[in-house]
């Protein structure tokens, strides 16, 4: 009798461990959380710079590299960010142009004062 209590114990509580592990797989798998590495894209009208801004960042990396301006835009992607400054409403957008995925090399960073074409801040030692 007390050997049957045992067994019948043990199945009992093995049978609770697979039905919480199903159980327990089966919510984690409903409620998986979006994967880190997902890229969003977003279209042009969406970037903060201005296109003067865009065009003279592309220009500058072309004189630097010595390539044409659809060569730079054919590899490489303007993404801006504003960096606001402790004046409210000011501050700098830089224009960085990112590289594709799998390219080698660095992305180089232009900052201007917001709204204007004045360069205040370069980061194009990236080659």
């Amino acid at each position: 009798m007390r050997i049957q209590t045992i067994v019948l114990i043990g199945i009992y509580s093995s049978a609770l461990l697979v039905a919480g592990y199903g159980l327990g797989n089966f919510e984690g798998s409903r409620h998986s959380a979006p994967s880190p590495l997902k890229v969003l894209e977003y279209p042009a009208e969406r970037w903060i710079g201005t296109d003067e801004q865009v065009q003279d960042a592309v220009e500058r990396w072309a004189r630097k590299t010595t390539a044409s301006n659809a060569e730079i835009l054919q590899h490489r992607k303007p993404r801006s960010m504003f960096i606001p400054t402790r004046n409210q409403g000011s501050g700098m957008l830089c224009i960085e142009l990112e590289l594709e995925r799998g390219a080698l090399g660095g992305s180089p960073v232009y900052c201007y004062e917001n709204q204007t074409t004045k360069l205040v801040a370069e980061y194009s030692d990236v080659e």
